[in-house]
């Protein structure tokens, strides 16, 4: 299982808003038990960037993406490429965030 935080601040860490605001994804690889970073792609501003996204978490094998907020827009994107969506608060670290959605995903 993959998980994709949207990062927007490289040096604090802190959990991005929406797909949009990303710097970069903080990716937790559960095979290798993990995080390594990926940049998000170059997108035009053409109104199908949530759309380009989940098509670039698909083929990454990203099974989950978490944010503090995410529009009508990228959660229908990521619905439609079977990808799962979790808001959270950044207050928390990264570490404690991906073994709650774990946990969720889990016992579900």
């Amino acid at each position: 299982m993959k998980i994709a935080l949207i990062i927007d601040d490289e040096q604090k860490r802190s959990l991005g808003d929406c797909l949009s605001s990303a710097v970069v994804f903080s990716v937790y690889d559960s095979a290798i038990k993990s995080f390594y970073d990926v940049e998000p792609p170059d997108l035009l501003d053409d109104g199908k960037k949530a759309y380009e996204l989940s098509l670039f978490f698909k083929d990454r094998k990203i099974d989950v993406v978490v944010g503090k907020d995410f529009g009508p827009k990228a959660k229908a994107a990521l619905e439609e490429n079977n990808i799962q969506w979790f808001t959270a608060e950044d207050e928390m670290n990264n570490d404690k965030l991906v073994n709650i959605i774990l946990k969720k995903i889990n016992h579900e």
